[in-house]
């Protein structure tokens, strides 16, 4: 059978069409459990706004990569993982496969004590707050067409507008507490339903949206109920 514009099969063709149909009628990528469906790279990242640029890994590299999955997920067994932020990394690197890019991704995620993005207010103690964070300092980050993003601080984070958005519109879980300012202290239990482990409707967490400049890419002050699945944001490490 031959392919049609690039699509691998028949059922891959016809399910873009109707997620083209959807996300034009206001729609959203479904919800899936476990690991990505093997989607095209291509057709997702033009959905997404993210054009897909492969290549290896460089050591001592200036920039590195976001991007946001394709897939929202719900954080709890079965959609999010068994195992939190650890199931968090393990879908941004399923999917960073399935688009090409080359390296190691984890997901910009925090739940205050697996990871921390800071304790203070934008980690005024140092990067001695840090727990297992994702960011490296003085690091230039880009979308995946390689357009910048924004450039890091000596500690590994965001403190001004970032100088382009993250990319097209979605909203994925950071459990940064929003503030209505940049402030990078990681959630409570209260903010990152229960440490990514709670996917009922009493519990909430926060979210970024990739249109914003400000700290709201980050965290927006509003939370979400964690029954409704979210994208991530997944970084290069």
């Amino acid at each position: 059978m031959h392919n049609v514009s690039g699509f691998k099969s028949v059922s891959g063709f016809i399910f873009f069409i109707t997620l083209a149909v959807s996300l034009a009628n206001g729609g959203c990528f479904p919800a899936v459990s476990g690991a990505p469906q093997n989607i095209d790279a291509s057709a997702a990242a033009i959905i997404l706004g993210q054009s897909v640029r492969s290549g290896s890994a460089t050591a001592g590299a200036t920039s590195k990569k976001m991007f946001i999955t394709a897939n929202p997920y719900q954080p709890t067994v079965g959609f999010f993982g068994p195992s939190g932020v650890n199931s968090a990394d393990t879908r941004c690197s399923d999917e960073a496969g399935v688009f090409g890019y080359v390296g190691t991704y984890k997901a910009l995620i925090v739940d205050g004590t697996n990871r921390i993005a800071c304790t203070t207010s934008n980690c005024a103690g140092g990067s001695g707050e840090h727990v297992d964070w994702v960011l490296a300092p003085n690091m230039q980050y880009t979308r995946p067409d390689g357009t910048p993003i924004h450039t890091t601080n000596g500690l590994g984070i965001f403190t001004t507008n970032l100088t382009n958005t993250i990319g097209a519109a979605a909203s994925y879980w950071t459990g940064i507490a929003g503030t209505g300012a940049w402030n990078w202290v990681s959630g409570t239990a209260a903010e990152t339903c229960q440490g990514w482990f709670n996917g009922t409707a009493g519990a909430n967490g926060t979210y970024g949206v990739s249109t914003w400049l400000d700290e709201r890419a980050i965290s927006i002050v509003a939370m979400q109920a964690c029954n409704v699945p979210n994208r991530l944001l997944c970084v290069e490490q």
